[in-house]
């Protein structure tokens, strides 16, 4: 709901900017490419010219080519580019291509006529790169760049017999881009038995619609494109933009049909299988098409959802692949998808990238950012089948059924050169005319300049075909409940307008094949008088060239006077040449051989180089595990060492504490001794001075007694 509420306002934003958008200015490339060497396509030219006169219609200025070959399509896209440039900035570039597409290793290109591609090899140098076109645009002063490839046909096998992957490659354009493929990526439809494809076909009546924005024109496309083939075609689109965009813009005033409102808010489970299916392929988105099977796994149109699934997420990990271009992501797609349709792409581009084919035994791949299958309905593999029931018709509200002017589309007149241009569809009333477009600039292959065509000359009244108020439409329901009479005559009344209609619209086409008879017998005078300006110019050629070969013969009659002197000389030149291409054969062998040689041989010095590389990583784990053993013995020594050395240190204080308390002791000893020396000293002087006094005593004594005995024989007193 809140999705088509979004759409419904930028809706009515479009329509209130669309004077400003279409003051824009716009220029456009259609190209057609129908008539191929193998096949002609019936409906590639016819597309190209009804997409080219309805851009007109819209104010475009058109750079248009006709089965152009590769220099052609060169010299286009260059005019077309410098026309770009040339507008300046706020221009709207588009691009439509109509022919045959072929993508190689993730890349698309676009195939001109007389293109020989017998290898897959020769598709970069034969068609044209579509990114190469995408990174021009980007460079260029433009706000919206729309690319339109209506190139999903099926591609005849090169004569190599290289696996090649079908239709176009999903791409992921940069910011200001608007991407639109006819067909899903990676498939491919045949042109069917009218003149006009459906996706031309749809996009005519698309633009005709009010209030579209470029998701919503593209979304519709697709449910067109969808119905009308039964569901074989798929358009894919991509829209990176924030530019509001309208083809035709409403004039100030004129009574618009208003866009078609959003339908009430349902999910997918409270509606049919039918409108849900409808409703998913409007999306097209991988969550869209998950919310069909969860809510009708078992619906008659599973299967084809199914498909639709695998195949958009197969594309998308490619493209995720070939964004990264590693071996690992191409490992990855090879593994989910042995049997892809980009296998073989993925081993090309492997073996490019000087990788092996198989991925390591321990490889467990990339995750990309993609919602897994749904367990037990859908898978990542997917049936090439195309016999399911067909599609259900689109809800009414979201896409109405056509208008009467793009039913039936007569065939276009040819004209050699120029794209088919159709008899012009009449446009609703309300639509602005836009501002008068430049002449179409055609490329005519032969020619080194484009070529302007001629303007068709449009009647205003017929191109701004405004409906008469006084006839009813013929799409108008009955009024009310009618009985049986009643219904029969409003059928009779609805067959008369009709037939009034076809009438009227004949009437307007006879006059406008009148007019535009006339424009082309204006146009054959003009290609009459540049033929025989031509034919004047080739006449000029023929006397040139008729000299050129007198000049010739001359030379040549010299010549053959001289051949016979010559002929020896060239047959010993020859001779010469033959030995020197023996000569140059064998020194080729020999190089080869010396080169086959030189690469064995440095293959295997890369094997020695790695063989030592190996050893010597082994000697250096080798050498530094000893010296971790070394560092672990020495660590241990020097403990031991320390240990020992604080031991000894340990004894040695201890000896010398027991020399220095032994020394103490002796000196006690000594001291003791000295003591006891100096007591004996003492006391041999004390027993010396006693002696003395002694003796001192002794002799006193005998002295007192001599002195007495002298006294007493003296006869004295004892004497004292």
């Amino acid at each position: 709901m809140r999705t088509r509420l979004l759409a419904f306002v930028f809706g009515l934003l479009a329509l209130a900017s669309a004077p400003a958008a279409l003051a824009q200015n716009r220029v456009a490339l259609v190209v057609g490419e129908s008539a191929y060497d193998d096949r002609a396509l019936p409906t590639a030219a016819n597309d190209a010219g009804l997409v080219a006169q309805d851009l007109r219609t819209a104010g475009f200025d058109i750079v248009q080519g006709a089965d152009l070959d590769l220099t052609g399509l060169r010299k286009s896209v260059r005019d077309f580019l410098d026309r770009v440039e040339s507008a300046g900035p706020g221009t709207t570039a588009l691009v439509y291509f109509s022919g045959r597409g072929v993508q190689f290793e993730g890349e698309n290109f676009l195939v001109p006529v007389g293109a020989r591609i017998d290898r897959v090899s020769d598709i970069p140098i034969e068609a044209f790169r579509v990114s190469d076109l995408m990174r021009s645009l980007e460079g260029l002063p433009a706000d919206l760049r729309i690319v339109m490839l209506d190139a999903g046909r099926p591609f005849p096998a090169p004569q190599d017999n290289q696996p090649l992957a079908r239709g176009l490659a999903l791409v992921d354009p940069p910011q200001g881009f608007a991407v639109s493929f006819s067909t899903a990526p990676g498939e491919v439809a045949e042109d069917g038995q009218g003149p006009y494809g459906p996706y031309a076909t749809a996009f005519v009546e698309m633009i005709r619609q009010p209030g579209l924005s470029l998701p919503e024109l593209f979304g519709r496309i697709r449910l067109r494109v969808h119905e009308l083939t039964q569901g074989a075609q798929t358009p894919w689109d991509v829209v990176k933009s924030d530019t509001p965009f309208v083809f035709l813009a409403p004039q100030e005033g004129a009574a618009v049909p208003p866009p078609p409102p959003p339908p009430p808010a349902r999910d997918f489970a409270s509606v049919g299988d039918q409108e849900a299916y409808g409703i998913a392929l409007e999306r097209d988105t991988i969550p869209a098409y998950q919310d069909f099977l969860r809510a009708y796994p078992d619906s008659t149109f599973a299967p084809r959802v199914k498909r639709l699934l695998a195949q958009r997420r197969e594309a998308l990990t490619w493209q995720r692949t070939v964004a990264r271009d590693t071996p690992d992501a191409y490992w990855t797609y090879l593994k989910r998808y042995p049997r892809g349709l980009h296998a073989a792409d993925a081993r090309r581009r492997l073996a490019r990238l000087s990788a092996a084919a198989e991925p390591p035994p321990d490889f467990g791949g990339i995750e990309y950012d993609l919602p897994p299958p749904l367990a037990g309905i859908e898978s990542y593999e997917w049936e090439d089948r195309y016999d399911y029931p067909p599609p259900p018709p689109p809800p009414v509200y979201i896409l109405p059924p056509p208008p009467r002017e793009v039913v039936i589309l007569p065939p276009p007149p040819r004209e050699p050169g120029y794209l088919p241009i159709p008899v012009p569809i009449p446009v609703p009333g309300w639509v602005r005319p836009p501002r008068p477009p430049r002449d179409p600039v055609v490329i005519v292959p032969g020619l080194d300049r484009p070529r302007p065509r001629p303007p068709v000359v449009i009647d205003p009244g017929f191109q701004q075909g405004r409906p008469d108020p006084a006839r009813p439409s013929l799409l108008q329901p009955p009024p009310g409940s009618l009985n049986d009479a009643d219904r029969r005559r409003w059928e009779q009344q609805q067959q008369q307008l009709l037939r009034e209609e076809q009438r009227r619209i004949r009437e307007q086409r006879r006059s406008q094949e009148e007019t535009i008879q006339q424009q082309r017998l204006q146009d054959q005078r003009r290609q009459e008088e540049l033929l025989r300006r031509d034919q004047q110019q080739q006449q000029i050629d023929r006397r040139q060239e008729e000299l050129r070969r007198r000049q010739q013969q001359d030379d040549a009659r010299r010549a053959r006077e001289d051949d016979l002197r010559r002929r020896a000389i060239d047959q010993q030149r020859q001779r010469d040449l033959e030995r020197g291409q023996d000569l140059i054969r064998r020194d080729r062998q020999q190089q080869l051989q010396q080169r086959e040689q030189q690469f064995q041989e440095q293959q295997r010095r890369m094997m020695q180089q790695r063989d030592r590389e190996q050893g010597q990583q082994q000697r250096i784990q080798r050498e530094m595990d000893r010296r971790q053993q070394q560092d672990l013995q020495r660590q241990q020594e020097q403990m031991q060492q320390r240990q020992q050395q604080d031991r000894q240190r340990q004894q040695e204080q201890m000896q010398q504490r027991q020399q220095q308390i032994q020394q103490q002791q002796q000196r006690q000893q000594e001291q003791m001794q000295r003591q006891q020396e100096n007591m004996r000293r003492q006391q041999e002087q004390q027993q010396h001075q006693q002696d003395n006094m002694q003796r001192m005593l002794q002799q006193r004594q005998h002295e007192q007694r001599s002195r007495g005995n002298e006294c007493g024989q003296a006869g004295l007193p004892p004497c004292r």
